[in-house]
């Protein structure tokens, strides 16, 4: 609450300082435009140059942002672009490493099955020569 009458206090000074001006600067003034002569209180011509100052200064500082803005956008469609690039990438690893990962496993699967046949086989002779011994 304090800063807002703060504020409020220091606008108040600043135009009162403001009319004071105006009131001590009204004397006419000769404007020469080349083509014309215009004759006008100062505080008229401060006033005016003071806004055409301020236009061409919002001017100025409206294509500086425009320009950033547009740059801006670019540069994030630039990410975004490299980001799908880097997802699909990562997308295409991980498949390709899925992929070799399975068929090391059905290598690796196809090999124990070989085993478990050779010990079956293995395993059936022993039988059959141990049936014999026995009979």
């Amino acid at each position: 609450m304090m800063k807002k009458q703060r504020n409020f206090v220091i606008g108040l000074i600043i135009a009162i300082l403001l009319v004071i001006f105006a009131l001590i600067n009204q004397t006419p003034v000769m404007i020469q435009f080349g083509f014309t002569k215009v004759k006008l209180p100062l505080i008229l011509i401060l006033f005016i140059s003071i806004l055409l100052g301020a236009l061409v200064t919002y001017l100025f500082a409206t294509t500086g942002n425009y320009n950033l803005k547009k740059e801006m956008k670019d540069l994030r469609g630039q990410v975004t672009q490299l980001e799908t690039e880097q997802q699909k990438a990562i997308d295409t690893a991980v498949d390709a490493a899925t992929t070799k990962q399975a068929a090391d496993f059905k290598a690796q699967l196809a090999e124990k099955e070989a085993t478990i046949a050779q010990l079956k086989a293995a395993d059936s002779t022993d039988t059959t020569t141990k049936s014999k011994d026995e009979a």
